[in-house]
């Protein structure tokens, strides 16, 4: 089993609130979709690269509805 390294800071970084802001969402939902990324690209993109995915490949990965409620 694989895993990541995940660190309190997250959750007060100026970078994750800028994220929270620009995707309408709350720093936990911000969180989430890292979390969510992260692990979505440790199966299907190990070395990192997503630039072979579309923009609905990612948001599906990532369970991601711009059209949600946050």
């Amino acid at each position: 089993m694989a895993w990541i390294e995940s660190h309190q800071e997250l959750a007060r970084h100026p970078k994750t609130k800028k994220l929270a802001r620009e995707l309408n969402d709350t720093v936990r939902g911000a969180i989430g979709l890292l979390h969510l990324l992260w692990w979505w690209a440790m199966d299907y993109a190990e070395d990192g690269d997503l630039s072979r995915f579309d923009y609905e490949d990612i948001a599906d990965a990532v369970m991601w509805s711009p059209h949600r409620e946050a």
